[in-house]
């Protein structure tokens, strides 16, 4: 998993995972982080379908498949599970 910063923004990297694929772990397109108030990070891997849930040392806990829907459609439902996970 990587992140875009800008160009003259100052960051310090703390942990780094996963890398480009389609197997349990890896991303195709991730856009959307969400951590949970047990320090969990849910990240959505748009071209995979799925939300991939991660404890805070980058350990793939579980995979949470979305199905293919119209673009808009899968962006509410991401939007409603991110809502509900972050309550």
């Amino acid at each position: 998993l990587s992140v875009d910063i800008a160009a003259n923004t100052n960051y310090i990297i703390i942990l780094t995972f996963g890398e480009y694929g389609n197997r349990e772990g890896e991303f195709d397109y991730p856009v959307g982080i969400v951590i949970d108030k047990n320090s969990n990070l849910y990240i959505t891997d748009w071209e995979n379908d799925r939300i991939q849930k991660f404890n805070s040392e980058g350990r793939l806990l579980k995979v949470i498949p979305i199905l293919h829907f119209h673009n808009k459609l899968k962006q509410l439902i991401i939007y409603l599970l991110f809502l509900l996970i972050s309550i």
